[in-house]
């Protein structure tokens, strides 16, 4: 993630954009809640990467669920069930990846978006839990 004048910029990396939908699909609301929780992943990385630490595959990702669904709220007077909604989505969408070019050690692999995905009620602030696939 790099900053611009305008603010943090989000960057898919070429193999996150040849990620096709096989199974399930997201509704407009998803993909843009899945942004957003791409986005809040790659500060997450980037600050324990600045710590000298390692994302582990088992490791949880969260955020306050209202920062995750505030950005494509739209009227939604219960953002738990809008974001279990979309989380659920997540979940449920098997993609395949194929490699970006020829070089690649794996050429093909199938996924879903999310491996595990959660809300926990932590001192009064709900919070969304997700976990990607351990690749």
């Amino acid at each position: 993630m790099k900053t611009v004048n305008s603010g943090p910029v989000f960057k898919k990396p070429n193999s996150a954009l040849v990620m096709m939908p096989k199974l399930g699909k997201l509704t407009a609301v998803s993909r843009k809640i899945f942004n957003v929780l791409l986005h809040a992943t790659q500060r997450q990385v980037h600050a324990l990467a600045q710590e000298g630490r390692i994302v582990e595959a088992t490791h949880y990702f969260s955020a306050r669920l209202d920062e995750l669904v505030t950005p494509v709220e739209r009227g939604h007077s219960n953002l738990t069930s809008c974001a279990k909604k979309s989380l659920l989505e997540m979940r449920r969408t098997e993609v395949d990846w194929e490699a970006p070019d020829a070089h690649s050690g794996v050429i093909w692999s199938n996924m879903s978006l999310l491996s595990e995905a959660k809300i926990v009620k932590n001192g009064g602030i709900l919070y969304a839990y997700w976990a990607l696939p351990p690749g």
